[in-house]
């Protein structure tokens, strides 16, 4: 029997020739114009849904979005740059394979994130804000459920009572509209996952399923913005470290648990090369990472080193850092109570204070960790920013 056709024959003459001339919407692909096999089996008739030609029309129509990618992405730009250092837009690149939106409901079973109105796919703002929001819970050491404070404070708090929080999370906008491809996942027990079987066993046959994901490589921009112009800047600059680490570390969309959804921070070199319309007096770029805004009230890095002591009390000589400067260094001591981490750089019997909290989240350790690395002498890459803040704290690979 031909494969069936659900619509109209007058619709479905149009339909395809907008797939051969101008371009469908994504969206309708995978959920209106869907053509049926009817297959027999058991005594019965039944409708399987073409799913690898459908997705494979997908993947046409979005080789013809290019334009529209570009423009949406370029409104975007406009409209953040009139927010000026209220806004923090950046790029990420998917560094493995991410799957969103797979269970949602559509003929073909197994769907996909595709804007609604534009038909391209997207990182939904609100999954965005939820991964930062749980790898800030799990620094703290609290549960989503009950949150701390600071995190209801930066991500706010819903139900009848809730508020919003201290900045908005907008959605990921692909770089390039053609970036999904096909990939295939065989359930081997699907009678056990139905539940028709008690026991997995080795006589089912496995049901190729093809799915559509976001390929590695991809690059989508992704903007954070204060709420209110009178909250410290601060905020913005948190909500940033935990969404790299939620992204980094966690993942995002489905299957994270097999490796898919890492996405990483576009290189700064690299960012450079891409067109940019936004760019504000204080410094923010679309794609690029904005330097710490000065704070009056923080001690120059001079002004730690020149009150660095040693263990026992003693002055020792640090000399002053007027630059961004990269080292290696060892552990002596911090404290909690005043934040501060104190460095041994290797080499020159220099000791340097830091911010102990910028540490922890730059290393992605404990304080148990920390204390273990200090015993053991460990080394640390250390980059220090020229106003006295952490650029970076990672163990230094033997």
């Amino acid at each position: 029997m031909p494969p069936l056709e659900c619509l109209p024959q007058s619709t479905a003459q149009i339909v395809e020739q907008a797939r051969t001339t101008l371009a469908v919407h994504p969206g309708l692909e995978l959920s209106k114009f869907v053509v049926w096999d009817v297959r027999h089996g058991g005594g019965q008739e039944r409708l399987v849904p073409h799913r690898q030609e459908h997705y494979k029309r997908v993947a046409g129509s979005l080789g013809k979005l290019r334009d529209l990618a570009r423009a949406w992405s370029e409104r975007r730009r406009d409209g953040l740059k009139c927010l000026g250092d209220l806004a923090h837009p950046l790029i990420v690149e998917a560094k493995t394979p991410c799957v969103l939106w797979l269970a949602a409901p559509t003929p073909l079973e197994l769907g996909f994130c595709l804007h609604h109105t534009y038909g391209l796919p997207y990182l939904p703002g609100s999954g965005l804000k939820g991964l930062a929001r749980h790898a800030m819970c799990r620094e703290l050491g609290c549960s989503v459920e009950e949150p701390a404070p600071e995190v209801l404070e930066l991500f706010g708090e819903g139900g009848d009572k809730g508020h919003a929080g201290a900045v908005d999370f907008l959605d990921g906008i692909p770089l390039k509209a053609a970036c999904l491809e096909l990939e295939v996942m065989s359930p081997h027990h699907p009678k056990y996952y139905q539940g028709e079987s008690p026991i997995p066993h080795d006589c089912e046959d496995p049901v190729p399923l093809p799915f559509l994901r976001i390929a590695p490589g991809s690059q989508f921009e992704i903007a954070l913005v204060l709420r209110d112009r009178r909250a410290p800047r601060e905020h913005l600059q948190r909500a940033l470290e935990y969404l790299e680490k939620g992204l980094q570390e966690w993942g995002l969309g489905a299957k994270t648990s097999s490796g898919y959804g890492v996405f990483g921070k576009q290189p700064r070199h690299r960012v450079r090369e891409l067109p940019s319309r936004a760019k504000t007096s204080s410094g923010y770029g679309v794609f690029g990472k904005p330097s710490p805004a000065p704070n009056p009230g923080a001690e120059s890095l001079s002004q730690q080193a020149a009150q660095a002591t040693t263990a026992s009390g003693q002055p020792t000589s640090v000399a002053p850092v007027v630059e961004a400067k990269k080292f290696v260094a060892t552990i002596r001591s911090w404290n909690q109570e005043t934040d501060e981490l104190e460095l041994s750089e290797e080499g020159a019997g220099q000791a340097i204070k830091v911010s102990l909290k910028q540490a922890l989240q730059r290393s992605g350790l404990s304080q148990g960790q920390l204390a273990n690395f200090r015993n053991a002498k460990q080394k640390f890459e250390v980059e220090l920013r020229p106003d006295g803040s952490l650029g970076s704290f990672l163990k230094k690979k033997e």
